[in-house]
């Protein structure tokens, strides 16, 4: 009995060395076949920086960015920190990329007044690549505007190359990494790494912008003078407020933010010549227009809707006037009071919020004709004068 269980256990011994040996044998041969990648896909960004003096969010221009990926160039010498050289492979075909990156007013951007980066993801999918051997492949990852977009988005475009350089790394497994590079270049550990599209710093330690987007902002506000009555019942007035920007011919979309007492409804995404907007404001209220893109020209009119009333009225904080002068009379109902034009045509962090203030003030008319409770008072007069000239007649006439 005790030799038939020492067979038994020998022979199980014997079976699982046999099978050991075949697994091994097996994973051996597979290897030196050509392997598909283990890591699937990478993602890299795209930054829009944007720009706001108050640091507020602004919506985003309209504009698209295009992408492929095409296998790079041998030769290039890879050292590692341990000193071990490679050099790379060209890309194995097959790679896929996000087509296109979109940015449009639906969308928000942060911004502040020294920019605040906003990122969209690039996925590079590499599932359908098979590489033959272990080493470093190398990619270039290019990004194209349609002509002409840059403008019509009111978009900087920035000194980042719209060319990326991809280096996968393969072992028998598949992937183990990948490093991004804005040059074609020998990679060592100096070498100027960066995560996409994004600011990066440039071989001379100098940083690259990436695309930007400036806006500022602009305040109307309104107070009236001498005048209670339109003061306390919080009369709002009304104003026409115009954007003119022929450069800027994609879809722009502006935030307002009225106070108390100051009415204005959102205004829809449109071509920035063609928006207006018509806010009413009372004493003291005000209406704010956020994310007005770089190079644009505010005008801004008020109206006199109070019939019989005249005001004087001026305005300040306009950076030209188109009569010329800031003093002026609303005469009549209806009748346009004002053009007051911000023409803030400079760029970047010389754009600061601007704020037109519209004052009018009520002018009081004079008396035109005799007051009734002081006419008795000067006929009386007048009948004493007239007596007192035929008295000293009379009195000269006499003496003669």
């Amino acid at each position: 009995m005790k030799n038939t269980m020492k067979r038994v256990i020998t022979l199980a011994l014997v079976l699982m060395m046999i099978a050991g040996l075949t697994v091994t044998a097996y994973a051996t041969e597979e290897n030196t076949e050509a392997q598909p990648a283990n890591t699937t896909s990478f993602v890299i960004q795209k930054e829009l920086t944007a720009y706001n003096p108050d640091g507020s969010s602004v919506h985003a221009p309209s504009i698209r960015y295009s992408y492929s990926i095409a296998p790079g160039s041998a030769g290039n010498e890879i050292t590692d920190q341990a000193g071990v050289k490679v050099e790379t492979y060209a890309g194995i075909t097959g790679a896929e990329i996000t087509e296109s990156v979109s940015w449009s007013p639906a969308d928000m951007l942060n911004a502040s007044p020294e920019g605040t980066a906003n990122f969209k993801d690039i996925t590079i999918d590499l599932s359908k690549v098979a590489f033959p051997r272990a080493g470093v492949y190398r990619y270039a990852i290019t990004e194209t505007v349609e002509e002409g977009a840059y403008e019509a988005a009111g978009v900087t475009d920035g000194s980042i190359s719209s060319v990326r350089y991809l280096d996968v790394y393969v072992n028998d497994a598949g992937i183990y990494g990948f490093i991004l590079m804005s040059d074609n270049v020998n990679v060592t550990g100096a070498t100027a790494k960066t995560e996409g599209f994004v600011s990066a710093t440039a071989g001379s330690g100098d940083k690259l912008s990436a695309d930007s987007y400036y806006t500022f902002n602009v305040t109307i506000s309104k107070e009236v003078k001498n005048d209670a009555y339109i003061k306390n019942t919080h009369h709002q007035f009304p104003f026409t407020v115009s954007f003119k920007n022929d450069s800027i011919t994609a879809p722009v979309q502006l935030s307002v933010s009225p106070s108390e007492h100051a009415k204005q409804e959102a205004l829809a995404a449109g071509v920035i010549n063609e928006l207006r907007a018509n806010p009413t404001i009372a004493d003291g209220a005000s209406v704010t227009y956020t994310g007005i893109p770089s190079g644009t020209m505010v005008s801004v009119s008020e109206t006199n809707d109070i019939t019989g009333a005249t005001y004087g009225v001026i305005s300040s904080g306009a950076d030209t006037n188109v009569q010329g002068d800031d003093e002026y009379q609303m005469l009549f109902s209806n009748e346009t009071s004002k053009d007051a034009v911000l023409n803030a045509q400079a760029h970047g962090t010389q754009n600061i919020n601007k704020t037109i203030a519209f004052t009018n003030t009520l002018l009081v008319i004079s008396p035109t004709g005799v007051v009734l409770r002081v006419a008795p008072y000067v006929l009386m007069l007048g009948v004493g004068l007239v007596l007192l000239v035929i008295a000293r007649k009379r009195r000269l006439a006499r003496e003669a």
